[in-house]
């Protein structure tokens, strides 16, 4: 799980610093949108489940929260109060996945 969270981490350095270099890349988030860094997943042969938490995610606005997943890579955005997005893209993925099996689901963290 170190060696992939590794992987992950320096793929995304990668991505952030190449987005940073080409105004023109289509992926590159706008100017003042910010990374998100502090994510947990979960993974067993089947499946593989991304936790990001964010206070107040129960009361964001339908549509807040957005992910696509492509064949070998995940991008997930949440518009935030103050028009700020931040974003998590992780590419390449460890193996290939099923986008169309594959959900996002905003939950209530329970105190």
């Amino acid at each position: 799980l170190q060696v992939l969270e590794n992987e992950h981490r320096v793929a995304l350095s990668e991505e952030v610093s190449t987005a940073a270099q080409s105004t023109s890349n289509p992926k590159a988030p706008p100017p003042g949108d910010m990374r998100i860094t502090s994510y947990a997943w979960d993974q067993t042969p089947k499946f593989v489940k991304l936790y990001v938490s964010f206070n107040g995610v129960d009361k964001f606005p339908e549509g807040s929260v957005q992910c696509n997943f492509e064949t070998m890579e995940m991008n997930l955005s949440v518009k935030c109060a103050g028009g700020k997005t931040k974003y998590l893209h992780i590419r390449p993925l460890y193996d290939e996945i099923d986008p169309a099996a594959s959900a996002c689901h905003v939950k209530q963290c329970v105190p």
